[in-house]
């Protein structure tokens, strides 16, 4: 949904004078278009997960021969160790960690998204309850 970013910031950054200038069908149209960008951006918050979960496993697989070459508490301390001592692993937790920062800061667009979306379903019954 990139070519919608401005669309989306358009309607993240409305105002409340903004908001209550909208007619019910603004709102309605608005909600149902915030709906659309809400699947997309589950859409690839899936596809970072999935990544991530293939980069960890993977991980796991690369060091496994090494880990007890390690010394640390547990498993976490001694794979930290032999992912820091192995190309191939560094380069699949940069993936991971890519990923997971992706998903982070696309939950938070999701959920703004999904709050604006509630906001202008329930000014959109408000505005209709008025105007009979």
């Amino acid at each position: 949904f990139p070519s919608h970013d401005t669309e989306l910031n358009t309607y993240l950054s409305m105002n409340r004078d903004e908001l209550e200038k909208l007619t019910p069908e603004d709102c309605g149209q608005i909600s149902y278009r915030l709906g659309q960008f809400s699947f997309h951006i589950q859409r690839t918050i899936n596809r970072e997960i999935a990544r991530n979960n293939w980069a960890d496993d993977t991980i796991k697989v690369v060091i496994a021969d090494d880990i007890n070459n390690y010394k640390g508490y547990g498993y976490i301390e001694k794979a930290n160790q032999a992912i820091k001592h192995n190309d191939k692993a560094q380069s699949l937790n940069k993936i991971r960690i890519y990923s997971k920062q992706r998903t982070d800061r696309l939950s938070y667009l999701a959920n703004s998204v999904k709050n604006l979306s509630d906001i202008l379903l329930s000014i959109q019954k408000i505005k209709m309850v008025k105007h009979g």
